[in-house]
């Protein structure tokens, strides 16, 4: 276990010079090492990601979640997510299967996200008054930002979650969840995704953190999918 730090260190250092296989590699020991490290876990995901095994990044976040439960973000827990979102994909099909992305018998594809700037996103019933909801709705902190890729303003005045990298992490690999299932085809859990965090995300400057990128990209996900 101890060797567990070396190995995802040598596992960032020769992905940087394209040795991606080889990183893979060295994530899955640190990771066996390790199983309960948020940081490992969601670099093995991402390198998954660069080599377009998709399925095997959502495994590894499948896994994370069952052998760490109680880990929470936010309020809100592996549990949670495994049991509303990751569960359907793991004992259906798998990712890529056709009953997560066009089964007209599936209830979740009669979900509709609805993209609000300046508020948290909305997941509402396909017969829903959309204009309504738009409309509708407030958060309690004083603004959202409203892009990814708002001004970066200063840290002094940035309203940032006093969580732990551990949390920022774990929040990132919920948001690697989307973009993923997004990238397979696997559209049925995304609103069930979207409905988890919006509560967690909304209001916080996470564009000044260190996951302004997997946030990014989650934004990009709940965008395309209205």
């Amino acid at each position: 276990r101890q060797s567990a730090p070396a190995l995802a260190f040598l596992a960032t250092l020769v992905k940087d010079f394209g040795a991606v296989d080889q990183s893979i590699d060295l994530y899955e020991m640190a990771v066996k090492l390790e199983p309960t490290n948020t940081s490992y876990s969601l670099n093995l995901a991402h390198t998954y990601e660069v080599k377009y095994m998709y399925q095997e990044a959502l495994n590894e976040i499948i896994r994370f979640c069952k052998t760490n439960s109680s880990a929470t973000v936010g309020g809100l827990s592996c549990n949670t997510v495994y049991e509303s979102v990751l569960k359907q994909v793991e004992e259906g099909e798998g990712l890529f299967s056709t009953h997560h992305r066009s089964n007209p018998d599936n209830p979740a594809l009669k979900k509709r996200i609805l993209w609000r700037p300046n508020k948290p996103a909305a997941v509402v019933d396909e017969d829903a008054d959309f204009d309504a909801v738009r409309k509708a709705g407030v958060i309690s902190k004083e603004h959202l930002p409203p892009s990814p890729a708002a001004p970066r303003g200063s840290a002094s005045s940035a309203d940032i979650p006093d969580w732990t990298p551990d949390q920022l992490d774990l929040l990132a690999l919920f948001f690697t969840i989307g973009k993923v299932c997004l990238v397979g085809g696997c559209l049925a859990p995304l609103p069930a995704l979207v409905a988890l965090i919006e509560p967690v995300r909304a209001g916080w400057d996470l564009h000044l953190t260190n996951i302004r990128n997997e946030h990014a990209y989650y934004c990009c996900v709940a965008q395309l999918m209205e």
